[in-house]
């Protein structure tokens, strides 16, 4: 199995995107943003969204995540050997310990 270098911003987003907007209507609402577990806070929601409509679309996530390096954390605490690598069973051990078993 391959490793998961050091994310790009704009690839990881779409892609955590894309599992949050549960009824895939290509937004996220804030329920979809604050999944159980993520412990996500209302005001960085309110920030990224920019038309202040109440959602967030792709673009608006994808600049959310370049403004406030969103994911360079993430990816950190996940590489538990400090390879600069995620293998999938360092993902899912991070996932499982911030959300809870995949659905």
């Amino acid at each position: 199995m391959g490793n998961l270098a050091r994310p790009k911003p704009a690839i990881t987003s779409w892609k955590i995107f894309a599992s949050r907007d549960f009824n895939h209507d290509g937004k996220l609402t804030w329920e979809e943003w604050n999944v159980p577990g993520a412990n996500r806070s209302k005001a960085a929601f309110d920030a990224a969204d920019l038309n202040k409509d109440g959602s967030l679309s792709l673009d608006e996530a994808k600049a959310y995540a370049r403004k406030s390096g969103l994911f360079q954390k993430e990816f950190r605490e996940a590489d538990t050997n400090h390879d600069g690598y995620v293998t999938l069973e360092e993902a899912k051990a991070y996932y499982a310990s911030k959300e809870g078993p995949p659905r």
